[in-house]
């Protein structure tokens, strides 16, 4: 198997890196800014699988030279592609756009975390299924519990709904650690690395959906697993259907008003024992749903299997 993955150069895409390389004879990068020298030199290496990351999306409005040939080496070779679709769903017509235009001459099938980004693909003519973010299977550290040093953390970007969301959080206990850019001048944007750190030495991780997501049916931020993982209790904004991927009570919690926001967390931040038990249940199906490894693995495969019937009809 030979692998081209195309994407940002970011810390996402360096974690599905590591986790494709491993599972085939010949893995490139192409950083979604690579001119047209760069793409013939990817494409000369032969690859049998071509992967989109999600920076794909910006790339195809400024590469059509480059989309061309991609669509061209599909065309006329036995190659299987996918693409995932992670942002929340925020642009969806730029989206469709961009299946009627360029990726559904490039890959078999589009993965995606939200089931309205799945009606985008469909209704322009491109297989797709629902599948949640893939977090790096080394950030899954149940048996390696770290000191509980703050109530709760939560990080992301500064958006006004959350900064109400925030402060509120702040009247019930100012023992916590805010990351991501714009809450203040100072605050740094965690990485990978280092929000799995902050998640682990938190009694509570808030997730805090922006207002434009929240509607979208089964759709989760990566920050969500990514608190599970690593042993944690997350505390969440209800989101359209999450009850078809968690149990409320067992797998994590969430709220729907600031009210419940309040009374949830108090009772978990002074409840140990029922905030650990639900971190535990969280985790083993995190660890069994969402390891980077097993889902593209899965991606693989389908993208195998859709292309195969494609070249057998």
């Amino acid at each position: 198997m030979r692998i081209l993955h195309i994407d940002f150069m970011g810390n996402g895409s360096a974690y599905w890196g590591r986790t494709l390389s491993s599972m085939c004879d010949l893995y490139v990068f192409l950083p979604i800014t690579s001119n047209i020298p760069d793409m013939s030199a990817a494409l000369n290496t032969k690859p049998t699988h071509i992967v989109c990351g999600g920076g794909f999306y910006a790339f195809a409005n400024d590469a059509q030279e480059q989309l061309q040939m991609l669509s061209h080496y599909k065309q006329n070779n036995n190659v299987a592609g996918f693409s995932y679709y992670g942002d929340g769903g925020t642009d969806l017509q730029s989206m469709g756009f961009y299946m009627q235009l360029y990726l559904n001459k490039i890959v078999d099938v589009i993965f995606c975390s939200s089931d309205d980004a799945v009606n985008v693909c469909r209704e322009n003519g491109i297989k797709s299924e629902y599948k949640p973010h893939p977090v790096p299977d080394l950030f899954f550290n149940f048996n390696q519990p770290l000191p509980l040093i703050w109530d709760w953390c939560f990080t992301g970007n500064h958006q006004s709904e959350r900064h109400k969301i925030i402060s509120l959080a702040k009247t019930i206990s100012s023992n916590c650690i805010i990351r991501g850019l714009g809450h203040k001048i100072a605050v740094p944007q965690s990485s990978y690395e280092e929000t799995a750190i902050i998640y682990r030495h938190s009694k509570i991780v808030l997730n805090i959906t922006i207002s434009e997501c929240i509607s979208l049916s089964r759709y989760f931020s990566d920050r969500l697993p990514m608190a599970l993982c690593g042993g944690r209790f997350c505390l969440t904004n209800y989101q359209k259907n999450l009850e078809m991927v968690f149990k409320r009570g067992k797998h994590l919690d969430w709220y729907s008003s600031e009210d419940e926001l309040k009374d949830k967390m108090i009772y978990y931040i002074n409840n140990d024992n029922v905030r650990e038990e639900i971190a535990k249940n969280g985790y083993f199906l995190a660890k069994d749903t969402f390891t980077m490894k097993k889902l593209l693995s899965y991606f693989l495969a389908t993208a195998e299997k859709i292309n195969n019937e494609k070249t057998n009809e």
